[in-house]
């Protein structure tokens, strides 16, 4: 036993010996922030944050995924654009009236646009959009934070009722939600 641990002390002395005769001619590798001070790249494309912070934004940072059907692109594509038209001119109508909260107007072009029944399953009487339809949709429901918070809370009771839901508050509740028949209200209670 004591004779492995001597060679193990002299393998351990005769490796390092070869190391310290070696590491002195290897150059040490350059990091990334010096590489991208001599490629002279803009910090956008070396620091997602630091992009964000001075707001130009390289777009090969996101992993933003892609739709695989041409039809399925066009399609979401086209309800996107129109909804967000539609919600334009809602609050530009708005805009000159003095009312609070969600006009009825802007109401009327989410129920035409049937946004409610986007994030309710198909077998629930919704359209059942996937993640990325509904990130799509997102985009278009940003042209008021009002709006995208007032879209979002019936999101968030439809999703919360899909994950821990019953079967019986599924076909009680999703459908009339989907229909808007239901809003859904979101309180904190400190019990």
């Amino acid at each position: 036993m004591l004779s492995i641990c001597l060679k193990g002390r002299n393998l351990r002395k005769a490796v390092g010996y070869a190391y310290r005769c070696v590491s002195s001619e290897v150059t040490k590798p350059k990091s990334s922030e010096v590489l991208a001070r001599e490629s002279n790249l803009p910090i956008e494309r070396t620091s997602l944050t630091r992009g964000l912070a001075l707001n130009r934004f390289e777009k090969d940072f996101v992993i933003y995924p892609e739709f695989t059907d041409t039809d399925d692109v066009v399609n979401i594509k086209q309800y996107v654009t129109k909804l967000q038209d539609d919600l334009s001119a809602a609050w530009a109508d708005h805009k000159n009236s003095k009312a609070e909260g969600i006009p009825d107007n802007v109401l009327a072009v989410l129920l035409k646009n049937g946004v409610f029944q986007t994030f309710v399953p198909k077998e629930y009487g919704g359209v059942g959009l996937s993640n990325k339809e509904l990130l799509c949709m997102n985009e278009a429901l940003g042209v008021d934070l009002s709006t995208y918070m007032f879209v979002n809370q019936s999101y968030i009771a439809t999703r919360l009722i899909q994950i821990f839901g019953s079967d019986e508050q599924k076909d009680r509740y999703l459908s009339k939600l989907a229909s808007f028949q239901l809003k859904p209200a979101i309180c904190m209670a400190d019990l």
